[in-house]
């Protein structure tokens, strides 16, 4: 059994080793017929819907794209990985689209190099699933956010899920750090952040083709089916994954927090 300083310290030299820029980069030309493109849709939306021309940060920033989405806007944007290879690819676009509002740096989520409140706004998406001792990110995270009215905009993996037993049929990834709704709902609270609103998708993996004995549900038909809009506007797989019913074996979990 991996102790949780190994895990961490695997899925760093995975990450360098076996995820390429072009893997992690979000498509900023969105196709509507993609689950993965209108789940990028709607994250892009809830970052704009929070911003107001001040100082936001991106928790696992990658290559930057969700920060260069909306430079314009952003007094100053910050993104952070512990990836040098992913910054690298970062800094490139950023000085290629002179995006001036925007700076990254390399650092680990647990040791924010930031003063106290120093966001208004804080973000993290496809990150802190991967990463250990999350107790300790969510800590930081809330620290440097300004109280009272600072946002974060946190996504979390959902133990309890199909996608954790197909993640785990992918062992040359990285290792998945996925915790229960329960936890989740503990973590928030305990470091000081009220939950505004809490979204569900993942249902089904929608990804994969192991394990076998899952290959039914790990068909391309459902990934058709669950990314349909329906009346409200929302994916039929929002809908069916935030029912109280099912909602805490859904996959992916999109929280939004405010500082106390």
């Amino acid at each position: 059994m991996q102790t949780l300083e190994e895990i961490e310290q695997i899925n760093k030299v995975k990450y360098e080793k076996d995820y390429s820029p072009i893997q992690t980069s979000i498509n900023t030309k969105l196709d509507k017929s993609d689950y993965y493109s209108l789940l990028t849709e709607f994250k892009l939306e809830l970052i704009y819907k929070h911003m107001h021309n001040e100082r936001v940060l991106d928790i696992g920033c990658g290559t930057g794209d969700y920060l260069f989405r909306y430079h314009d806007i952003i007094t100053n944007g910050i993104g952070v990985d512990f990836s040098e290879k992913m910054l690298k690819e970062a800094k490139r676009k950023k000085e290629n689209g002179n995006f001036k509002s925007i700076e990254f740096v390399c650092c680990d989520v647990k040791n924010l190099p930031f003063s106290n409140g120093f966001f208004e706004l804080c973000y993290s998406y496809a990150t802190l699933y991967y990463v250990p001792r999350i107790e300790l990110a969510i800590s930081e995270i809330s620290r440097v956010l300004k109280s009272g009215s600072g946002v974060a905009i946190l996504e979390f993996g959902n133990l309890y899920s199909l996608n954790t037993i197909v993640c785990k049929a992918y062992p040359e990834w990285a290792i998945p750090c996925h915790i229960s709704t329960h936890e989740m709902r503990r973590i928030i609270r305990k470091a000081g952040l009220d939950i505004i609103t809490w979204r569900a998708f993942q249902i089904l993996p929608l990804w994969g083709d192991r394990p076998g004995w899952l290959r039914y549900l790990l068909h391309p038909f459902w990934k058709k089916l669950l990314q349909r809009r329906t009346v409200k506007g929302k994916m039929l797989d929002e809908l069916i994954s935030s029912a109280p019913l099912f909602k805490r074996f859904a996959f992916r979990h999109i929280i939004v927090c405010r500082k106390k």
